[in-house]
């Protein structure tokens, strides 16, 4: 099973066993770099994600320098099942895309000094210059620094003309923006994707199997691809290429070990509103479509998951064997629903409205009649990261302590502070990484093994604790709430809390609201 997780939610319901693949891992809890290469991606969704799409004689022109550039790997660095003859800008060749971006650049803005006779073979590139008569800068590819060219001059003695080197396709503002792209660090899980990048030459340290190891191929039954860190301008874009990845290799393998037919994948679409609405023409519903279709024949199953049924596509919908329906008010999404299920059926979706929280009706073929079922919720660690803020924190059964951090009655400590949320907003990550130790980085990271939990059955709100003395990291487990972390807490408030015997209470008044705490 493959989740596309748009939110961050579910590497905490899953993570004993499931592999986790974000953009910011967090390696204390063995997460991964999520690496998507974009030579894996073929010519159509490369434009729309590298250029925001290309047109007419640059499009032309684009394509022909990556068949040219994977051409050239190929001949250094040969790969089984391809050759120059069969390649293709579609083919999943790796390339490099600075150079391919050095080189189009200066074929848009290059300018020449005209030699005399103007003997078109003799022209030398119009560097500026410094004072001392060098090139200020000739354009360096990897580290995606343009050449510096002089201004085109038609007038002036010879020596001061300067005149375009070459005749532009048009593309200089798709230019700057793969540029942009290839500078960016939001953009590096892509552009610069690990052991996936290419050198100039073409030459990878891994290949698409690797990838595919990785993604699919794990000891865990489960992958959670974290998207929660994509910027939002490539995310639709993103969704199509991941799938349509998995797709064609399992499908082109469909018939061997590893295929899909031998080993069948099921790809969750969270939130699949956001990406599949209706009448839309993005790569994320062209492939969904086609997986939906054709999927189930080569072993490429699919789960759409959305509380807004009637922004989905209808083709999309209709596809579906089985249906869970919860709870659903709205009239167009019930009517949605509805509407891809048997006549006869139509009554007992009348009942959508009133179902109570985790109580859903079942149809299709995992089930050999209409069910009407109330689903266990998952245990209190198994749980997503979405459980709805709480307004009040309320005490615990008899009275020790609040059941959980948050909430607009927690007592706090004067004043307070929004530095560290600042902080973990321009560092684009939620979670809380405090302390240092001689420059080693924050503290957490370097707790290699946590102390075993104490028990604590006296207390009604707190389930277990520990303490970590050397990054003073307290983690309380609440029995209706989670885990959380408080940092910096001193040992001598942690010793007096374990002599405590009411230890709810003396986390809240005096942890709670006096130190930093995030939820795991």
């Amino acid at each position: 099973m493959l989740i596309l997780d748009i939110h961050g939610e579910y590497a905490t319901a899953l993570s004993d066993r499931a592999t986790i693949f974000k953009i910011n891992p967090d390696v204390t809890k063995a997460e991964k770099q999520l690496c998507v290469p974009f030579w894996a991606l073929n010519f159509d969704e490369f434009c729309d994600i590298a250029f925001g799409g290309i047109e007419g004689r640059g499009q032309s022109v684009v394509s022909d320098m990556i068949l040219e550039l994977k051409r050239a790997a190929i001949n250094n660095f040969p790969k089984p099942g391809v050759s120059n003859d069969s390649v293709s800008a579609d083919t999943p060749v790796p390339f490099c895309v600075h150079k391919m971006w050095l080189d189009l650049h200066s074929r848009e803005h290059l300018t020449v000094i005209p030699a005399p006779g103007g003997a078109t073979d003799e022209k030398v590139p119009a560097y500026v210059l410094n004072t001392a008569g060098q090139p200020i800068q000739i354009g360096d590819a990897l580290s995606v620094t343009p050449p510096q060219y002089r201004n085109v001059k038609t007038t002036g003695t010879a020596t001061e003309r300067v005149q375009l080197g070459n005749e532009g396709v048009g593309i200089r503002q798709q230019l700057a923006g793969l540029a942009s792209k290839l500078r960016d660090p939001r953009f590096g899980f892509m552009f610069r994707p690990s052991g996936w990048l290419p050198q100039i030459n073409g030459q990878t340290q891994c290949d698409l199997e690797d990838l595919l190891a990785d993604w699919i191929g794990g000891v865990q039954p489960v992958t959670i691809l974290d998207l929660s860190g994509i910027p939002s301008s490539i995310l639709n874009q993103l969704i199509g290429a991941l799938l349509r990845i998995l797709y064609d290799a399992l499908f082109w393998g469909k018939n061997l070990p590893e295929g899909g037919r031998e080993r069948p994948l099921l790809v969750v679409l969270e939130e699949a509103h956001n990406y599949l609405g209706k009448g839309d023409s993005n790569t994320a519903s062209r492939t969904v479509r086609k997986i939906a279709k054709e999927g189930r024949k080569y072993g490429v199953g699919m789960m759409i998951v959305s509380q807004r049924p009637s922004e989905i596509d209808s083709t999309i919908l209709s596809q579906c064997g089985t249906l869970f329906a919860m709870r659903l008010s709205n009239d167009l999404d019930r009517g949605q629903v509805k509407s891809i299920v048997s006549d006869n059926l139509t009554g007992l979706f009348e009942m959508l409205p009133v179902l109570r929280t985790g109580e859903a009706i079942i149809v299709g073929e995992s089930v050999s009649l209409p069910v009407r079922t109330l689903i266990d919720p998952p245990a209190k660690n198994r749980r997503p990261d979405s459980i709805d803020p709480r307004v009040v924190a309320r005490k615990g059964k008899d009275g020790d302590g609040l059941e959980a951090p948050g909430g607009w009655n927690q007592q706090r400590d004067g004043q307070q502070s929004y530095a560290v949320e600042i902080e973990q907003w321009r560092r684009q990550s939620p979670r809380y990484e405090h302390g240092d130790i001689n420059g080693q980085g924050p503290i957490a990271t370097l707790q290699a093994v946590a102390p075993d939990w104490t028990m604590t059955p006296e207390s009604s709100t707190l389930s277990r604790i520990r303490y970590e003395a050397a990054s003073q990291v307290l983690t309380v487990d609440f029995r209706s709430a989670g885990i959380y972390e408080f940092y910096e807490v001193p040992a001598n408030l942690y010793q007096e809390m374990i002599e405590s015997n009411l230890k709810g209470d003396f986390l809240s008044e005096r942890i709670r609201g006096h130190f930093r705490y995030a939820k795991t």
